[in-house]
């Protein structure tokens, strides 16, 4: 395994720890941080509805850890089980225990492929005996889940578990704001109330949306007022 592979992978630069909002989740996010940096734990386990992100999380993480000079990467398995390449799928986790931190998105993807549970349980008890560190993501609690490989479900459980809760209205006009001060950009109070009552309200979509802004509104040099936002939507 080499450092390419962590360059082969889509890793958004941008997700750090530091520009999540974590509101409601403050005990996940700084177990988390000590966890890349100086790991008590083997595995730690993060779930949560679509759009808690648990994705930005997981690639801070990694971001982490590749800037402390840990070897790391991140995959998404929702996109490794959709590849057209058997040869891919068949090797994907070979070697990874070689890695100082392994970040896998979207485990509820395995659910009813007991072939991947397999693999995964593998490269569990190969990443143990290599001192390298598992980190999971999934929609739903580990026992939600169901897994069929109990084995794996066993592991799993062996390590932290924490649910990362959704934020309230409130708290997503706040991070709106947070990410936008993140981003260089003012984002008025009004603004943000427009957009959470115009838009769908989990987080993917109005943050996604900020960027659209960010994008835009650099390329107009623009500020982000209701009548320019309105033009967007």
């Amino acid at each position: 395994m080499t450092q390419q592979l962590t360059l082969d992978v889509s890793l958004d630069k941008n997700k750090t720890i530091k520009n999540f909002y974590a509101a409601g989740n403050i005990e996940a996010v700084i177990q988390l941080d000590e966890f890349v940096k100086n790991p008590t734990h083997h595995l730690l386990f993060l779930w949560g509805s679509i759009g808690v992100g648990k994705t930005h999380l997981l690639q801070a993480a990694a971001n982490l850890a590749l800037n402390i000079n840990k070897r790391a990467i991140y995959l998404t398995l929702k996109n490794i089980l959709s590849n057209d390449s058997e040869d891919l799928n068949f090797t994907i986790f070979d070697n990874l225990e070689s890695m100082d931190l392994v970040c896998l998105d979207d485990i509820d993807s395995l659910k009813n492929n007991i072939f991947w549970q397999e693999q995964l349980f593998h490269l569990y008890n190969r990443c143990m005996e290599n001192n390298c560190s598992l980190l999971l993501a999934a929609s739903a609690s580990l026992s939600a889940l169901n897994l069929e490989l109990a084995d794996l479900e066993s592991r799993v459980k062996s390590g932290l578990s924490y649910h990362l809760n959704s934020l309230t209205d409130e708290n997503k006009a706040l991070a709106l704001q947070f990410v936008a001060g993140k981003r260089g950009l003012k984002l008025p109070l009004e603004s943000v109330n427009y957009l959470i009552k115009r838009l769908s309200r989990d987080n993917y979509t109005l943050f996604s949306f900020l960027e659209t802004l960010d994008q835009v509104s650099l390329a107009q040099k623009r500020n982000l007022t209701i009548p320019f936002i309105k033009s967007l939507l």
